[in-house]
């Protein structure tokens, strides 16, 4: 949090003891050097709020000690990584505010200790994988405001540590799984702005009624301007409806 400028030096790659290396909120500018795969005991590298653009390189998954990845709010294109399934110490992954496409690759179902996944507000497309059900220490997941296509993943159910599902205007169709209802610590569910129909299962509802969730928004209301529109969805339950 400076005013430091330029781009990101490769050679920082030879301090090969660097645990900690933030520079985040800064204006540097050009790609994310190769190089830093080089610094192996890395712990925590934060290169977020600045102008970073080109692709995330894969060599990063090299990093086995890394916990904290924190790249968003960057301009930095192209897909997700699918290498960085190999790093199964990380545990928050910041990749929101990019210009990331692709689709999020099924070699992420081996991340098994990752906490916080934030992709939001970028390009993505394709569906959940169904390998995200492997992900088994997720906390906290936002997906939101992407074009993710596809249904909600009945392996989402096993993610019994998961407090927070943001998957808001997206591209989703289908049903709510009732396997979700295993959720019970889910305190906030949004899934509006998608195309998803039916009416929400009981066993989803019950988090609201027995459990911590506390935030559950669909398009459960009637479009805006329809006399007797239909409701995509029937939800009795959301804490907030929103028209589709």
């Amino acid at each position: 949090e400076n005013f430091l400028s330029g781009t990101v030096p490769p050679s920082l790659g030879l301090l090969h003891a660097l645990v900690d290396l933030r520079m985040g909120k800064n204006d540097l500018t050009g790609t994310v050097p190769t190089e830093l795969a080089q610094l192996t005991l890395l712990e925590i590298l934060y290169l977020h709020g600045n102008r970073l653009a080109g692709t995330i390189p894969p060599e990063l998954s090299r990093l086995s000690r890394l916990d904290e990845l924190y790249l968003y709010r960057n301009n930095i294109t192209g897909p997700l990584p699918k290498s960085f399934g190999a790093m199964t110490d990380l545990d928050h992954l910041y990749l929101d505010h990019c210009q990331l496409t692709g689709s999020i690759p099924s070699e992420y179902g081996t991340m098994i200790n990752l906490q916080q996944f934030y992709v939001y507000s970028n390009r993505l497309e394709g569906s959940l994988p169904p390998e995200m059900g492997g992900m088994t220490d997720l906390r906290k997941v936002n997906l939101g405001d992407n074009g993710i296509t596809g249904v909600l993943p009945r392996s989402l159910g096993g993610l019994i540590k998961l407090e927070s599902l943001v998957l808001e205007h997206n591209k989703l169709r289908g049903e709510v799984p009732p396997e979700m209802g295993g959720l019970h610590k889910m305190d906030k569910l949004t899934l509006h702005g998608n195309d998803i129909t039916g009416s929400v299962p009981s066993e989803v509802c019950d988090l609201s009624r027995a459990y911590s969730l506390e935030e559950f928004t669909m398009d459960c209301a009637a479009p805006h301007g329809v006399a007797g529109g239909e409701r995509e969805v029937s939800c009795d339950c959301c804490t907030r409806c929103l028209a589709a």
